[in-house]
Parts: C-alpha cells; structure tokens; sequence
C-alpha cells in the first residue's frame, strides 16, 4: 500500500465528506434515492479511505482523532 503523508489524507477526507454529506442530506429530504445513494456511497468510500491511510509513517498505527506533529503511540514526528 503506497504511503500518503497525513496532511494530505486529512484534506482529501473533509473534501470527499463535504462533498458527500450534502448530497446524502438533500436526498434524505426528496422521495427520490437519486442523491440518497451516492452520497452515501462517497462517504462510505471516505470513511474506508479515512480508516486505512491515516496512519504514522513510521510505527503503522491509526493516528485516530489526533491533529498534533507528533504520533501518540511512538511520539515520533509524523510529516504533515
């Protein structure tokens, strides 16, 4: 699995959940699923994107809700 730096992770998450928590709002709303289904669809896709690239660099584990410099499971400094 190729490696994405952090920083890049997180912006390409909050796009794709900008993006797609929209669409799944407006189609909860109309009688058709035609927003309904790929907005689900984009955040799901994001969220599992999220999940498996949002990772330290150098111990491999989760950074989870951590927006800080450092990992905090190795304290190494993770490259944003």
């Amino acid at each position: 699995m190729r490696y994405i730096p952090p920083k890049k992770v997180r912006a390409i998450y909050f796009i794709a959940f900008a993006a797609g928590a929209p669409l799944v709002l407006i189609g909860s709303l109309l009688p058709s699923m035609a927003l309904l289904l790929p907005g689900l669809g984009i955040v799901l896709l994001d969220l599992i994107f999220y999940l498996l690239w949002y990772r330290c660099p150098h111990c491999g584990r989760h950074l989870g809700n951590s927006w800080g410099e450092f990992c905090p499971y190795c304290g190494k400094k993770v490259n944003l």
